[in-house]
């Protein structure tokens, strides 16, 4: 599989976004072509704005769902999440809120956290691709490694896993 377009879900924090960067980097080495989309709290959208790596930055206005009025701004993000219909959703979060938002994007395949919490396994597509680590900078690299997943060739060198 080449996804030609990819959406990473990640909204929050700040210091797992700054973590989740170097992945995002290696997916769009491997995948140059694709159509990479982040989908982030609005706090942290002018961290990735000026990202080369990313097509289009998405803002997940989390605190504009509360109450009743929030309702339709919440099922306004799901439909146009709904339009994306990319070919593989990157849920770098881990939780039912991130599932959520990866399934409401119809991607073609969903790939998760395998420490997942929270029923986050039942919106993937896949058995969950990776896991957390306790070694910040490799967070998303612990695997037999994410595009090894996407059928692709293993992750380039700034990527792998540190030992």
């Amino acid at each position: 599989m080449s996804p030609s377009s990819i959406l990473v879900v990640k909204p929050s924090s700040l210091g797992d976004i700054v973590h989740t960067l170097p992945s995002v980097h290696c997916l769009k080495r491997s995948f140059p072509e694709a159509q990479i989309r982040w989908i982030v709290n609005p706090e942290w959208k002018p961290l990735l704005e000026e990202n080369r790596d990313l097509a289009e930055v998405i803002p997940f206005p989390r605190k504009s769902f509360r109450g009743l009025e929030g309702l339709p701004r919440f099922l306004g993000l799901g439909a146009r999440l709904a339009r994306l219909r990319p070919d593989l959703v990157l849920d770098f979060q881990g939780l039912l809120r991130s599932a959520w938002i990866a399934r409401s994007a119809r991607g073609k395949k969903i790939l998760g956290l395998s420490d997942a919490r929270k029923a986050h396994g039942c919106f993937t597509t896949r058995p969950p691709g990776f896991t957390r680590t306790s070694t910040p900078l490799t967070v998303t690299w612990s695997s037999p490694g994410l595009l090894a997943q996407t059928s692709r060739a293993a992750p380039c060198s700034a990527c792998r896993k540190v030992e």
